[in-house]
């Protein structure tokens, strides 16, 4: 089955394309599932540059509703957001975006993390302590049991040559996703983004194969992703990724049937 749950429409203001573009290449690409996936608006609109504001929240909400029954029979649709973890939003996430409006899965998130008591950038870290802090604030999104499965989150390693601080950064978000059985995404982005320049050598930022032999050493569950922000990157990096899982003898995740699955009331 070739399915992509991570995907993006223009309402976070850096993709491109709406729900039914990406539907049609999705049915060109021979796709048997797709999950949208877009960056949930926050209550207090925080970092509102890349996600959809509160109030497109319904709009949002409905098309998928409408797609996944005019869809069915043809490719299945997933109702999804992907979220920033943030302990203070963890009940917009629970009571609001799962039980209220009925979505079917959340990505868990951390494209800012608490550093020194400030948000910092999760791709622009450059020292150890950033590593590690980037780490233990995954995990607490992990721990919280909230999301499906957990994105990309080996992208410390963006600007971060590898080293016994990222190896321990590694171990705190291997450890957390073995407790708590939550699956890790390999995420097929990083393929189709520019390689980068580090004293080890060029290669590109994520996904990075040295965490994700780290993880081979764990058990848990990977799932392979495009994260699409263009309609015609659908199913681009898919292949990559499974490849790296299948290089690091990872276990795939299979998502739940939730046509059938009971939800949060």
């Amino acid at each position: 089955m070739l399915a992509n749950y991570h995907t993006h429409t223009y309402r976070c203001k850096h993709a491109n394309g709406d729900i039914d573009d990406y539907i049609e290449c999705a049915i060109a690409q021979q796709l048997d599932t797709l999950g949208f996936s877009d960056h949930t608006p926050l209550p207090d609109n925080n970092w509102l540059g890349v996600r959809m504001h509160i109030d497109d929240l319904p709009a949002y909400s409905s098309k998928l509703d409408e797609v996944k029954v005019t869809q069915r029979g043809k490719l299945k649709i997933l109702k999804g957001l992907e979220c920033d973890w943030g302990e203070e939003y963890a009940d917009f996430f629970r009571d609001t975006l799962l039980r209220d409006y009925k979505f079917d899965y959340l990505i868990g998130a951390s494209h800012w993390y608490r550093y020194r008591g400030e948000w910092a950038q999760s791709f622009n870290i450059i020292t150890g302590d950033e590593v590690i802090a980037y780490a233990e604030f995954y995990a607490e999104a992990i721990a919280s049991k909230i999301f499906t499965f957990m994105a990309h989150p080996d992208v410390f390693c963006s600007k971060y040559d590898w080293d016994d601080r990222a190896a321990q950064a590694a171990k705190i978000i291997l450890s957390a996703a073995e407790k708590y059985q939550v699956a890790l995404e390999i995420n097929g982005y990083g393929f189709r983004k520019p390689t980068i320049d580090l004293p080890s050598g060029r290669r590109i930022a994520y996904p990075y194969g040295k965490f994700w032999q780290m993880a081979s050493d764990y058990d848990i569950k990977v799932i392979c992703n495009s994260d699409a922000h263009r309609p015609q990157d659908v199913i681009a990096g898919i292949a990559e990724t499974e490849n790296m899982a299948k290089d690091y003898g990872l276990i795939h995740f299979i998502m739940p049937n939730f046509e059938s699955a009971t939800r949060c009331e």
